[in-house]
């Protein structure tokens, strides 16, 4: 591929199918398949985009470009070449038709002035975003949201599991590695800390994702040139799935609402919302969390060594969380939610500020969303041959606290806890049980 710009950490190629079809072809071979029977040809041209982890992929306004060391620029900035500007200008207002290649990026909605980020979806390689644009669907009514969702490289809502509560280590790590970032204060602040130890000048990380956009001629093929049918059926089946579950909200509120009539505990908005966001998770509409044991959506080697070496921690283990989705249908590995965390239903407002979390899961959520799943399972009109049915029956939906769980045998129990990438005997530290994450949370797993 043409280098168009390229650094160390970012860089932009301009090049043809030929160029990244076996790419393409170890991380999405349906698409590959569908893309080979045609043989585009050299009109139909691509770019690759390499971002470092914690960078910038898009905002609320656009999609970014590198163009040189130090600046992103937007596909409606003056400065744009104007190469990029023809091929990709159609994208200009939102994004052209992407896929992720290499790494995961994360989509999330970021409120700092709460210091609260809520993921909304994590895309892997294989992956395809704003693909409406080859769709042309144009209502007579937009619903669609700006100025809201995000998109980084790698993971934004990661953290820790122990407190970096030691500001002496803190400042040795920073003075170490060259950085300076304040003391975190909240779980918000570790994904900055994560970000400036990879893109310190005093490490050798080489973690990169890697986006494929594709040009105007593309989206003008798949659109409107009938050779290409099959490919425009296969973007309008991806749509189709990925908006089932919004569609058909309206109804399952009214079915949700119908079911917790019979419950005849009162609850709260508060803990109505927990419900539905529980099922979120359990439908894979809404990421939960696990424990990050491989690359693929930040350097954790890195991160680490640094927390080891230089920080020096003592006591646990360097646990990071990350966001995950949970797939009832294939997940082999439970898949977390910490009720401790801030997102957008914890700012609502509760009946009893006064009581703690743990004797809140104890004598209302547990047996509530209990009685609840129940009634859903058993709801034969309403709910019969439905997936929301089918993902409550395949899952188990633990509600664990305190007060009546064992939460060190629960959590030991998942190896993933004791994963650490750094080489050597580090046996004396061990999972950090005693984290607020673990103060009341849900775990979701496969009977």
């Amino acid at each position: 591929m043409e280098h168009v710009f390229s650094n160390q950490s970012f860089s932009t190629k301009r090049g043809h199918w030929d160029d990244i079809k076996n790419n393409v072809e170890s991380v999405n071979p349906a698409f590959h398949a569908l893309i080979e029977k045609l043989s585009p040809g050299n009109d139909f041209t691509l770019y690759e985009l390499s971002f470092p982890y914690g960078a910038y992929v898009g905002d609320a306004k656009s999609q970014f470009i590198p163009v040189n060391k130090h600046n992103y620029l937007r596909l409606y900035d003056e400065g744009l070449p104007n190469e990029i500007k023809r091929e990709l200008g159609y994208g200009k207002n939102s994004s052209p038709l992407g896929m992720i290649l290499d790494k995961s990026v994360e989509w999330f909605v970021d409120m700092p002035q709460r210091e609260m980020v809520d993921p909304t979806l994590v895309q892997n390689p294989g992956d395809f975003f704003c693909y409406n644009s080859v769709l042309q669907e144009k209502r007579q009514r937009n619903y669609n949201t700006n100025g809201v969702e995000n998109v980084i490289s790698g993971a934004r809502s990661c953290f820790m599991l122990p407190r970096i509560k030691c500001k002496t280590s803190y400042r040795k790590m920073c003075s170490d590695i060259g950085i300076s970032v304040k003391s975190p204060s909240d779980l918000y602040e570790h994904h900055n800390i994560f970000k400036s130890i990879t893109n310190s000048d005093k490490i050798s990380c080489d973690w990169n994702s890697k986006i494929i956009y594709f040009s105007q001629s593309w989206v003008d093929s798949i659109r409107n040139n009938h050779a290409w049918q099959d490919v425009k059926s296969y973007f309008y089946n991806i749509s189709i799935e990925r908006e089932a579950y919004k569609q058909a909200q309206k109804k399952l509120n009214y079915l949700y609402m119908d079911a917790l009539s019979n419950i005849s505990t009162d609850l709260d908005s508060y803990i109505i919302a927990i419900f539905n966001h529980t099922i979120d998770i359990c439908m894979g509409e809404s990421p939960g969390y696990i424990p990050a044991t491989t690359e693929n959506m930040l350097p954790l080697k890195t991160i680490q060594h640094a927390f080891i070496y230089n920080y020096k921690i003592r006591s646990n283990l360097p646990v990071i969380m990350q966001p995950c989705t949970y797939q009832y249908e294939d997940s082999t590995s439970p898949v977390y939610y910490s009720l401790q965390q801030k997102s957008a239903f914890s700012l609502l407002p509760k009946r009893k500020n006064n009581v703690s979390l743990n004797h809140l899961m104890k004598e209302l959520v547990t047996p509530s969303f209990k009685n609840f799943k129940k009634e859903i399972i058993e709801n034969i009109l309403g709910f019969s041959g439905t997936s929301i049915k089918e993902g409550l029956n395949k899952t188990r939906i633990d509600f664990l606290h305190a007060y009546e769980h064992d939460t060190n045998s629960v959590i030991s129990s998942d190896t993933r806890f004791n994963h650490n990438s750094v080489p050597g005997d580090f046996s004396n530290l061990s999972i950090p049980t005693d984290s607020s994450f673990f103060q009341g949370f849900i775990r979701f797993s496969k009977y």
